[in-house]
């Protein structure tokens, strides 16, 4: 009787418990996986949309100041094939605008942009602007309050009326 009560008295995972609890683990994270990853992106584009709104606001205000936007002969961008310009003062991807207008232009969510042409581009000739997140944005629908109308699968935007079919 003895040499029963200590059988049952131990208490240990069996190699058959072991594994299941495995393969559940492993089933919660396949079906988790995909979730976070779409998580992410989605915070990445609303990350992108607040850049975007910030930056018309500063325009907004730099235009109520000076009576033209920040004009530059090209596109100007973060992005090394459009310059690779900073974020700030005379030198920013759109000059004169940060510090006083917007604390530091925008970079973008994802750290592996800017890179090539991917990344935030302006062009202005002064009475119209285009700013966009170029090759950057995760989603797209021709819904999206940012639609770009030149560009409607692989980058979002903010303009004036003029600068719509650049």
């Amino acid at each position: 009787m003895q040499h029963r009560l200590n059988r049952k008295s131990r208490r240990a995972f069996t190699l058959l418990e072991v594994l299941i609890v495995v393969v559940l683990l492993g089933i919660l994270a396949a079906i988790m996986t995909p979730s976070v990853a779409s998580a992410r992106r989605d915070a990445r584009d609303g990350r992108r949309m607040q850049d975007m709104r910030a930056v018309e606001k500063a325009l907004e205000m730099y235009i109520n100041d000076w009576g033209v936007y920040p004009i530059v002969p090209g596109w100007s961008a973060d992005a090394p094939s459009y310059g690779g310009r900073g974020y700030t003062g005379p030198t920013g991807y759109i000059p004169g605008l940060a510090p006083d207008y917007i604390l530091e232009l925008p970079r973008d969510p994802n750290g592996a942009y800017p890179s090539g042409g991917r990344g935030y581009l302006y062009y202005s000739n002064g009475f119209d602007y285009k700013f966009l997140a170029h090759q950057t944005p995760d989603s797209f629908s021709v819904d999206h309050p940012l639609y770009d109308p030149v560009r409607p699968t692989w980058a979002y935007a903010i303009f004036t009326p003029g600068g719509r079919n650049w």
